[in-house]
């Protein structure tokens, strides 16, 4: 690949919207590495801060049902998540965190936060503030031009399960 310095004129949102998400990725799988989790494993908990079914975890998370099972079964085996049954309805499991799971997400959102902070740290807070009001107001808008076609019962959206952040 081409590493050449780019101008500020041959730089377009969208490579650098993908940039963004390329480096907050790798942060994202590096933080949670350090707490022995994966990439997946963390995203599955952050998640699980609200109850979900494994259906609507898998929806969110764009992968089959089999593998959110799958990641499910990993981390309930460490005691960070638990499956019960739904309330009013039996035939169905919704997955919560035990509390050293919620202990978990509180620690890798910090460390998150903490990465953060010393990135934008010489930004004034205006500057962050604004920054924070565009990143949601395109994270809205692709929300909405993904948005599923409407079902029986609606989904989670991404910007519901990101609320606790």
């Amino acid at each position: 690949m081409n590493e050449r310095a780019r101008s500020p004129e041959d730089v377009s949102l969208t490579r650098g919207l993908v940039h963004v998400m390329l480096a907050m990725n790798a942060t994202y799988t590096r933080v949670s590495r350090e707490l022995g989790l994966t990439a997946q494993q963390a995203e599955l908990l952050c998640l699980a801060q609200r109850r979900a079914s494994v259906g609507e975890l898998a929806h969110i998370m764009s992968c089959d049902r089999s593998n959110v099972s799958r990641l499910l079964d990993r981390v309930a085996g460490r005691g960070l998540v638990a499956r019960r049954d739904a309330e009013g309805d039996g035939r169905m499991r919704v997955v919560e965190l035990s509390d050293e799971g919620q202990e978990l997400v509180d620690r890798f959102t910090e460390r998150l936060g903490a990465e953060t902070q010393r990135l934008f740290g010489t930004w004034s807070e205006p500057e962050q503030r604004e920054l924070a009001l565009k990143l949601n107001e395109i994270a809205n808008t692709l929300d909405a031009s993904n948005a599923p076609a409407p079902q029986r019962r609606p989904a989670p959206s991404l910007d519901s399960a990101l609320e606790a952040f």
